[in-house]
C-alpha cells in the first residue's frame, strides 16, 4: 500500500488528485441525478435532493467555522467560508475587481460530458446552505454568471426581500 501511495504521489500533484476526485464525484452525482429524474421525475428529485444538499452545506459551513475559529456571522466571513470550501473541493478561483469568481470547476466537465446540468443546481443549493448557516435565513446566494455560458461562475450574497 505504501508503494502504491508513493507512486500515486509521484504521478499526480495534489491539485491533479483533487481534480480527479472532483470529476469522479461529479460523474456519480450526474449519473444518480439522471437516473432519479428518469424514474421519479424532475420535481420530486429536485425538491428532495436539493433540500438535503442545502442541509449538507449548512453542516459543512459549521465545521469550517469551527476549524478556522470563525465566530462572527458576517457577509465577509460567509464569503471566506465559501472560498475555503471551493478550494477544498477543487475549484479554481480568481480575484477580480468585483470579487472572486470560479474559473475552473471539475464538476462543470461532468455537466458537459453527461449533458446533465443538475449538478450546477446541487452546487448552488449547497452554497445557499453555507450562506444560511453563517448569516441566517434572511440571506441567500444568487449566481450572476454561469461557467458553462460565460466561462466563469460568479455568486453574490444577497439579503432576501
Amino acid at each position: 500500500m505504501k508503494e502504491i501511495k508513493k507512486e500515486l504521489e509521484k504521478r499526480l500533484t495534489p491539485d491533479e488528485r483533487i481534480k480527479l476526485l472532483g470529476h469522479t464525484a461529479g460523474s456519480i452525482i450526474c449519473t444518480l441525478a439522471k437516473y432519479l429524474i428518469q424514474t421519479s421525475g424532475y420535481g420530486i428529485t429536485s425538491r428532495i435532493l436539493l433540500r438535503e444538499i442545502r442541509e449538507l452545506g449548512k453542516k459543512d459551513a459549521k465545521k469550517i467555522m469551527e476549524i478556522f475559529g470563525i465566530k462572527e456571522r458576517s457577509p465577509e466571513n460567509a464569503s471566506k467560508i465559501l472560498k475555503i470550501i471551493a478550494l477544498n473541493i477543487g475549484l479554481k478561483l480568481e480575484k477580480r475587481k468585483n470579487g472572486t469568481v470560479v474559473t475552473e470547476c471539475p464538476y462543470g466537465e461532468c455537466v458537459k460530458e453527461f449533458e446533465e446540468p443538475f449538478i450546477c443546481k446541487v452546487c448552488l443549493e449547497y452554497n445557499k446552505g453555507v450562506i444560511e448557516a453563517v448569516l441566517g435565513p434572511g440571506f441567500t446566494l444568487k449566481r450572476s454568471k454561469y461557467l458553462l455560458d460565460n466561462g466563469l461562475c460568479d455568486f453574490r450574497i444577497e439579503k432576501k426581500s
